[in-house]
Formats: C-alpha cells, sequence, structure tokens
C-alpha cells in the first residue's frame, strides 16, 4: 500500500526509459522508506512479492521474499535487492 499521492506519482516520473518492473521496485522501496505498511505497526514487512507480465515479450518477472526474520531487514528491502540482482542495477 502506498501512503501518498507523490509516491505513486513516482511511477509515471520516471518515464518509459525503465520498464515496469524497475519502476515498480523503485516504487515499492521508496514506500518503504516513507514510512511502509502501517498496518505492521513497526514490525518491518517479513513478505514481500510481485509478479509483472511483459505482453511485448510474454515474459513474467515474479519475485518473492517470504517470512523474513522478525525485526530483521524489511521484505521490501531483500525484495529490492533480489530484482538488483537479477537485472545488475
Amino acid at each position: 500500500m502506498l501512503p501518498d499521492r507523490i509516491l505513486c506519482s513516482g511511477i509515471a516520473d520516471q518515464g518509459q526509459d525503465n520498464s515496469f518492473a524497475h519502476r515498480l521496485t523503485d516504487t515499492l522501496k521508496a514506500g518503504e522508506e516513507s514510512g511502509g505498511d502501517n498496518r505492521c505497526d513497526k514490525q518491518a514487512t517479513r513478505s514481500a512479492f510481485f509478479s509483472v507480465y511483459s505482453p511485448e515479450t510474454d515474459a513474467i518477472t515474479k519475485l518473492s521474499v517470504y517470512g523474513t526474520e522478525q525485526g530483521g531487514q524489511p521484505a521490501v528491502t531483500l525484495l529490492k535487492s533480489q530484482f538488483d540482482r537479477l537485472y545488475q542495477n
């Protein structure tokens, strides 16, 4: 859940040079950095996942992080790291 319009508009502001998957992970990370999902109170999110379909190539990018250690790194941080390693950003 993105906390405000600034983050949502960030997806569009990145332009078409980046894939939607790149824009999505960057926006998820920005959301985490601005306070993240407040349903978890002060606990960092322990699971995160997404699937993105590309109609141009029929490729599906699926990444997931489940059940991270309580009090450990937030799942979105780990998801973004997986994505960056995959695409070598």
